[in-house]
């Protein structure tokens, strides 16, 4: 959607905006991260944090 119709648009659809959006995900970003040392969850962990970094920079 961030692609198609833009940064506005895209966020608008979330009750939340993109601040809590970016938060919510980057804490799961870092908990999985933590958890998750071993594979195949640590490249999951890392494939995840990735696309978080991807959307919100």
């Amino acid at each position: 959607d961030l692609a198609l119709h833009g940064e506005e648009l895209a966020w608008s659809r979330f009750k939340r905006g993109r601040d809590h959006q970016r938060w919510y995900y980057q804490s799961l970003a870092e908990t999985f991260s933590g958890r998750l040392s071993a594979e195949p969850g640590a490249s999951l962990a890392r494939v995840f944090d990735e696309e978080v970094q991807a959307v919100f920079g």
